[in-house]
């Protein structure tokens, strides 16, 4: 699913790329908030009614979180919401 946000104007204000894989209950997204918005702890609020709505709603037990080191915000946020820095392990 591709999912956007828009103002009262119109614009849009940002987006949630979400791909859901019932048989697994697992789910993974990606996602943007326009750059005059970042800050405002929109993606906070939004991740966090995005992770109940895929929980409480649909069923999910697994997200699949990944980031690049040097994506603070991305990081903040995941953090705000619990998750905990993992390493690749190699084999």
């Amino acid at each position: 699913l591709l999912l956007l946000a828009r103002d009262d104007s119109g614009a849009a204000t940002g987006f949630v790329d979400l791909q859901v894989w019932p048989e697994r209950a697992s789910a993974e997204f990606g996602g943007g908030i326009r750059a005059d918005l970042q800050s405002a702890s929109m993606g906070t609020r939004g991740a966090a009614a995005l992770f109940n709505w895929l929980f409480d709603d649909i069923g999910v037990r697994l997200i699949a979180m990944t980031n690049a080191l040097d994506n603070i915000r991305t990081a903040r946020l995941l953090a705000s919401h619990g998750y905990r820095l993992q390493a690749n392990r190699k084999t």
